[in-house]
């Protein structure tokens, strides 16, 4: 017994924060896979994905605007390293997505300068601090001025500028990948794949009619798998330099319309595709391209899912629900 208390000891330790939204499971099964013990730290209950990953995955109910909460939790768990997923997408609060994003953070690079100045600090980005981009400027690098239009691309700018910040005038290590347009089993529907599968999955159990409405088809997005992107996370934190950006990306567009036609070959039913104008956002940027020539000539990384493989994954996994979620007339 005391044996086995000693190997536990031994092994490196990660925090997640936000580790039951999107990324964090698929995250954690990796970080497991290199023989790390994680602790997440969530206001929300873990999966049943992360049930499956016990005991070398524990999750702690924490606020993250509670800064003492947050610093007894570092405390606790001694993180070599710490990946801050959680994040607020959607919200038309500004005031909410700034504590989400923003203030919260903020609380854990303070956190972590007094209980944990040794952990490497992962923290990703996002395309939508980038926003305007014009045709000559894609692929977008890193060094991409940022012209965000979104209230999340607003606060997502303000993050990382925040944590490159801290890198600078203190001794925290703190690692950004810039994730694009995450695709793969369990995407929520607030995300444009999902909000589509959503859709044929009902249709497929007769819970609306056989037509799916989609906003302005003719968006190109970069796509790259969450398993990839979490490949990501981990190399620029065990291969990449403190301080920089890495883009986390395919390096290649796809229109809509592209992903709407593979998801609707998955269906087992016909489905008609409206497009609805009326459904189109004004912030919507155009085409949104990356370049992950950095990433991969640093850290050796490059995605290995094709987006088709990462639709079936997106597609199977609404399936696997029952009928919370579905997009139902």
């Amino acid at each position: 017994m005391l044996k086995n208390r000693s190997v536990l000891a031994a092994r490196p330790r990660a925090i997640i924060t936000g580790i039951c939204g999107f990324t964090g499971p698929h995250l954690a099964r990796l970080l497991v896979s290199q023989g790390l013990d994680v602790v997440g730290v969530d206001r929300a209950a873990p999966t049943r994905a992360l049930d499956e990953l016990r005991p070398r995955v524990a999750v702690e109910n924490v606020d993250l605007c509670d800064g003492a909460a947050l610093e007894g939790a570092l405390k606790r768990a001694r993180p070599d390293y710490i990946f801050h997923l959680a994040c607020q997408c959607k919200s038309d609060d500004p005031a909410q997505l700034w504590a989400s994003n923003v203030l919260a953070t903020e609380n854990l690079l303070w956190a972590a300068a007094r209980s944990a100045r040794h952990a490497k600090i992962f923290v990703p980005g996002s395309a939508a601090e980038i926003g305007i981009v014009r045709p000559d400027e894609l692929p977008i690098t890193e060094s991409q001025p940022l012209r965000p239009i979104s209230l999340y691309g607003l606060t997502k700018a303000a993050q990382i500028l925040r944590v490159l910040a801290y890198g600078y005038t203190s001794e925290l290590q703190v690692f950004v990948g810039r994730p694009f347009n995450l695709v793969g089993p369990d995407l929520p529907d607030a995300m444009v794949c999902a909000a589509i599968a959503s859709q044929l999955v009902a249709i497929e159990r007769g819970r609306r009619p056989a037509v799916i409405r989609v906003a302005c088809t003719t968006t190109e997005r970069d796509f790259v798998d969450v398993r990839d992107a979490v490949q990501a996370y981990w190399a620029i934190v065990t291969r990449g330099r403190a301080g920089e950006v890495y883009n986390v990306c395919g390096g290649r567009g796809t229109r809509i319309e592209g992903v709407v036609t593979k998801l609707v070959r998955l269906a087992t039913v016909p489905v008609e595709v409206r497009v609805e104008a009326a459904r189109v956002r004004r912030d919507d940027i155009p085409r949104s391209i990356g370049d992950p020539s950095k990433l991969r000539s640093e850290t050796g990384w490059r995605p290995e899912i094709s987006l088709e493989d990462s639709l079936v994954g997106v597609m199977e996994s609404w399936r696997a629900r029952r009928t919370d979620g579905l997009a139902c007339a």
